[in-house]
């Protein structure tokens, strides 16, 4: 992590010697030696920690530079008990400053590196000489040789007790994690060490079973062996044991104490740490620029925040909710806010330009904020130009390209960060709505897991097939009065008139379908003909050419010869167009001279001597075109209704896989959000979540009002449909009552006991927006239910205060997802236990995963949730520009949160006085 600002985390071997200690084998080695060691280790903070010697700090400082960070250091011996205690100075000291040290301890200069010097002064003499002098004190090896397995029990509780002993160093992390037996235990001391005797390593026992449990930070440091099993220090050993320590980025002895006061949250060591171990989220927001607004003018104010918390503080009207609203507009999230009217409102107030009164921006106001995602830096740009919002997007991606984004784009990977911002308010209103917590929880899914749209995907067909079976069957329900049509027609056209004019028009038809067949064929075979005669002439014509003398005689006589050829085949086409000629002749006359002819010339006639009986034939011809062009679209109707009933037999099939389909996601993502509120909650015994599946009354109310299109009225009637469906398995239920509705709104039936105006009110709906009743299916019900401190039984929800209610929720938020979030003052509504208790705690073990920022007045948050970054906004005037920017470790961040938040350091020891606590 390379931040300007803020705390970080540092690879840290801080129990190292150098060739200033005279058990220091490569002797020959120089400090550029020594110092690449570390660095080729990627240790980032060490100490140098001879053995009652502090000559060799000086050296290794110089040589180290900014490379690495070094603590000045020494490992004392201690009087008669020979036991080796760490003492750690600030890094701004050097050898004389712990040389001084030494010399309190009674040991001096011509003392200093030899093998058997030591202080007559015990661990806690030198550990209250050493806090004196603002050193850190840390018994070295506690469960090895020269540790503290010579102690009582006593005397060990006295160390874990001594405020100016502050960690332990451990050396043998089997014996803190598993319970082994002596015989197990020998042979790995065996293994271990050349020689050691059973008294010897069951001491060391004792001394890790005392401190097992015990809140001390414990840490692992290598002492630098030359080797395995080997008493000796060398190069080698530099590194090959390390704690990882969360310190400012300025490293001092303050902020190691601070790390030291929090080992949960602060300190790693070898024996937990996995090289898979991540230090905070891979997006987080790094700054925020401000410029040219009428807080700033001229000058460009910068946020800084940190990958893990971010705490922004200060008394009010100073500003620091103002950053988050800059950060809200930045992140294109204002939409998110347009249903709390009051939030909104103010939040638009102060994103216009300034009018005089309202307004924070100019013409010329610009935000740049700057968010790492994995190892790309995306540089966002957000103007306010002539009362309209521009965004703009860099990223700088890990090989050095660069790729620009416009306004749209921009918005759309903005939303696909999927950064959270909550006020307050918003989170009160999340406790009193199960469904704004649901929709939260099915936003922090995976896009796999999250099946809503597929879910509406399926209504919505469902709904079309719904409208289209409608329209099918009002066509179906025209079968029985077609079938009756043409029943009628056909008995009419067996009753035309007389039967004999039936007979002859019948045959008529016939005939004249025939000689219309016959027409089109003699017209063709004409068409043929003359198209061979004209072809044939045609063909055969080709224009004599002029040869060259040389070859004329020659090229004459052949192609007169093919001439020759052509025209007796010309000749031969022709006569066979002539033979085609008299056939067409014969046909004719053929034709005209056949029976069918004059049986056709027979029906004609008598159908004329039939006009002059005074029958109306042509009345009688048309009625019959007629009757049989009815008849044939009718049935041809009949045929259309036979086909779409199969239509809609399979649209009904659908339907009901829909509708099965749409069930199985349900409870797909049912399960999906169990387990998603399992996981995030599962080091949390304070809340309880429970999913219940179409348990949701209130989301069902609404859903079936909107589709009977009726915000309001028939209170009755919903609450006797309701109580209905919800008595018992909601599904079954529900899809009960649903078929019942859509049979008796037709048969007039009443098992429900609804009222009569609202019965009628179904009876004018359509068919198909009562079959679409059927996809109208409740959401689940979230129910969270908590308990307080102290008690064992969890209570709804519902039940609780509002300040209950909003801590629930908050801890929700903080539990979930891994994408920044950003909290405006969220310990409103809460009591101070409520923030210890709850938030404090998921605050400590989400910020690893997420970034959090907060903007609070609440010392609790920044305190004892160990905010990695704290900016301090100025209490003299409103502006965007902190005064103060830095950790905890910090002391003017320190004396700001105590003046802001505890009214200073006199009101603070008065409290704690009235407490009876001493501070």
């Amino acid at each position: 992590m390379n931040l300007d600002k803020g705390l970080k985390w540092y690879k840290t071997d801080l129990h190292l010697h150098t060739v200033t200690s005279p058990c220091f084998s490569d002797a020959q080695s120089s400090p550029e030696d020594w110092v690449k060691r570390c660095l080729e280790q990627n240790l980032n903070c060490v100490a140098v920690t001879d053995h009652n010697n502090g000559d060799g700090i000086d050296i290794i400082k110089s040589v180290a530079g900014d490379r690495l960070v070094v603590f000045p250091g020494v490992e004392v011996t201690c009087d008669t008990s020979k036991i080796h205690v760490l003492v750690l100075f600030d890094p701004k000291h050097g050898s004389s400053y712990v040389n001084e040290f030494l010399v309190k301890l009674d040991i001096y200069q011509e003392d200093r590196g030899k093998t058997t010097t030591s202080t007559n002064k015990s661990i806690f003499e030198v550990a209250k000489i050493a806090s004196e002098r603002n050193g850190v004190v840390i018994p070295a090896h506690i469960d090895q040789f020269a540790g503290l397995g010579s102690l009582s029990y006593e005397a060990k509780n006295n160390i874990l007790n001594d405020v100016n002993i502050q960690a332990v160093q451990i050396v043998h992390d089997f014996l803190y994690k598993e319970d082994l037996n002596d015989n197990l235990l020998r042979s790995k001391f065996e293994n271990l060490y050349s020689s050691i005797d059973d008294l010897e390593w069951k001491k060391w026992k004792e001394v890790a079973s005392f401190f097992k449990d015990k809140d001390i930070a414990k840490l692992t440091f290598s002492d630098n062996p030359l080797e395995e099993k080997s008493a000796k220090h060398g190069l080698n050993g530099i590194g090959k044991r390390f704690t990882w320590i969360k310190m400012d980025n300025e490293v001092t002895i303050e902020s190691f104490k601070q790390a030291l006061l929090m080992p949960s949250v602060r300190i790693i060591n070898d024996t937990v740490y996995q090289e898979t171990q991540k230090f905070h989220a891979d997006t987080y927001i790094e700054k925020l620029e401000i410029h040219k607004t009428i807080y700033n003018n001229n000058q460009v104010n910068t946020i800084h925040f940190n990958p893990q918390l971010t705490t922004i503080i200060g008394g009010r009207g100073t500003g620091k909710s103002s950053i988050l609203k800059l950060l809200r507009i930045c992140l294109n999230l204002s939409d998110e806010i347009e249903k709390y009217k009051e939030i909104y409102k103010d939040h638009s107030e102060f994103s216009q330009k300034n009018d005089g009164e309202l307004g924070v921006f100019t013409d010329e106001s610009r935000i740049d904020l700057v968010i790492n995602v994995g190892k790309s830096k995306f540089e966002v740009k957000y103007l306010h130009e002539q009362g309209k919002e521009n965004f703009s997007l860099i990223v700088h991606y890990e090989n050095g390209a660069r790729e620009d984004f416009d306004n749209s784009a921009t918005i759309e990977i903005l939303k696909d960060l999927k950064i959270n911002l909550f006020s307050q308010k918003q989170v009160y209103e999340i406790s009193k709505k199960p469904n704004a917590l649901r929709d939260f929880i099915d936003s922090n899914l995976e896009d796999e897991e999250n099946k809503s749209e597929e879910i509406d995907i399926l209504i919505n067909e469902y709904n079309a097939n719904c409208l289209n079976i409608f329209e099918i069957e009002k066509k179906i329900a025209q079968k029985s009065s077609l079938e009756i049509k043409l029943n009628e027609l056909n008995i009419k056209k067996r009753n035309l008139n007389i039967p004999q004019v039936k007979d002859l028009l019948e045959k008529n038809e016939i005939y004249e379908t025939e000689a219309k067949y016959i027409r089109n064929y003699l017209l063709f075979l004409d068409d043929k003909i003359i198209n061979l005669e004209k072809n044939v002439n045609e063909a055969f014509v080709f224009n004599q050419y002029n040869f060259q003398l040389t070859h004329k005689l020659e090229l004459d006589n052949l192609l007169a010869h093919s001439s020759h050829v052509l025209g007796v085949v010309n000749e031969s086409i022709l006569k066979e167009v002539e033979k085609l000629k008299n056939h067409y002749d014969i046909l004719k006359d053929q034709l005209n001279n056949s029976q069918w002819s004059k049986e056709y010339i027979n029906c004609k006639e008598q159908l004329e001597k039939l006009k002059t009986k005074e029958v109306n034939l042509d009345r009688l011809i048309v009625e019959n075109q007629n009757t049989q062009s009815e008849i044939k679209n009718i049935e041809k109707n009949l045929e259309d209704i036979k086909n779409i009933e199969l239509v809609a037999s399979s649209l009904k099939t659908k339907n009901n896989s829909i509708l099965i389909k749409i069930k199985s996601l349900r409870q797909e993502m049912r399960n999906y959000r169990n387990n998603y509120l399992k996981r995030i909650l599962a080091d949390n015994d304070m809340l309880k979540v429970e999913v219940n599946g179409y348990r949701d009354k209130i989301h069902f109310e609404k859903i079936f009002r909107e589709h009977i299109g009726r915000s309001n009225g028939f209170d009755g009637d919903l609450e006797k449909i309701i109580n209905y469906c919800f008595n018992g398995p909601a599904i079954e239920k529900i899809d009960k009552f649903y078929s019942t509705i859509q049979e008796e709104v037709h048969t007039g039936a009443n098992s429900l006991g609804l009222g009569i105006k609202f019965l009628k009110h179904l009876n004018s709906l359509s068919i198909s927006k009562l079959s679409m009743l059927s996809t109208l299916l409740p959401e689940d019900e979230i129910l969270i239910k908590y308990k307080t401190m102290g008690s064992n039984s969890y209570k709804p929800l519902s039940n609780a205060s509002a300040g209950q209610k909003t801590s629930a929720i908050l801890t929700l938020l903080l539990s979930s997802g891994n994408t920044p979030l950003i909290l405006d003052q969220p310990e409103d509504d809460l009591d101070n236990s409520l923030i210890y208790s709850l938030i404090v705690d998921r605050i400590l073990k989400s910020k690893t995963n997420r970034q959090i920022i907060i903007v609070t007045h609440n010392a609790n948050i920044p305190v004892n949730a160990d905010s990695e970054l704290i900016n301090v906004m100025n209490s003299e005037e409103l502006s965007f520009n902190p005064v103060g920017t830095g950790s905890i470790d910090n002391k003017e961040v320190k004396d700001s949160i105590c003046t802001i938040m505890e009214g200073g350091v006199e009101a603070f020891k008065y409290r704690a006085r009235k407490y009876n606590i001493e501070v």
